[in-house]
This record gives C-alpha cells, structure tokens and sequence, in this order.
C-alpha cells in the first residue's frame, strides 16, 4: 500500500495527502478486510507503477455511493502527464 501511495501522491501532485501521515499497517489490514474496499496494483517488474483504490462513500443528498481513484506514474521518456483519477455518479 504504501507503493501505492507513493504512485497516487505523484500523479496527484500532492506528496503531502498520500504521505504525510500515512495510516497503520492495522488500519490498512482492516481496510482491506471490508466489504467497501478493494485495491489493485500494476508493477512493472518489482515497481508499482498504477493502480485503482475502490470504495463505496454513501452521499446523503442522493441515494449514491461510488467513488474510484486511478492513476499511474508518468512515462519518464514520454508523456509526463499522469491519469488524474476518475469518479462515478
């Protein structure tokens, strides 16, 4: 998780949410325990290099709940953007 973090703090540009105060290999353990969480990694060789964070945020002011992050580190030889997360109604 914490590889892919890094990945998500980079493609963000925001280093300080994703790895200032990251959370407790407990809490983690939990997370990925639950019915509302799933994480997926894509590594080249060792490296992670992308990923996607899933999890439901039941909203009040309509009956939805998802939301999703994607993002994967920028090609240092080619394009530098990155995939800027998506979420779904």
């Amino acid at each position: 998780m914490d590889s892919l973090l890094a990945v998500f703090g980079e493609a963000f540009e925001d280093h300080d949410t994703y790895g200032s105060r990251r959370p407790s290999g407990d809490y983690l353990r939990k997370l990925l325990n639950s019915y509302y969480f799933v994480a997926l990694i894509a590594k080249e060789g060792q490296a992670v290099i992308g990923g996607l964070a899933a999890y439901e945020l039941k909203k009040f002011e309509q009956e939805r709940s998802e939301k999703f992050d994607l993002s994967k580190r920028p090609r240092r030889s080619r394009d530098r953007r990155a995939a800027k997360g998506s979420s779904t109604p």
